[in-house]
């Protein structure tokens, strides 16, 4: 999904419904049903005025009529505003694991400015 306005993208998020590698020694297996939340993105200049929420909701949405029974999501520790936006949305934290510091080739959010 994506929300653009005067030619600018302000959000987007995308959600894939096979197997994503997370590094190159992992990759996340999804179960029958299943989809990853890929990224999430709300420019800064649009954030605090509930556009993630209202993207990740109609992601969901567009995922359960698909057929979607699960969607799985991934972020570091220190995305405090993301992991409270996606823990109103209905997610839990399952398990909680460390930032790869060695090789950085998990995506981060793009730079500002």
């Amino acid at each position: 999904l994506l929300l653009e306005g005067e030619g600018r993208i302000r959000a987007f998020a995308w959600v894939t419904f096979s197997d994503y590698r997370l590094a190159l020694w992992y990759t996340l297996r999804l179960p029958p049903g299943g989809s990853y939340l890929v990224y999430i993105f709300v420019h800064p200049e649009w954030s605090g005025r509930g556009v993630g929420s209202s993207l990740l909701g109609r992601l969901m949405t567009a995922v359960r009529d698909q057929g979607g029974l699960e969607m799985i999501s991934g972020m570091y520790a220190d995305w405090h505003a993301s992991i409270r936006m996606h823990t109103r949305m209905g997610f839990r934290v399952r398990r909680r694991l460390t930032q790869c510091r060695i090789l950085n080739i998990f995506p981060t959010p793009p730079r500002v400015g």
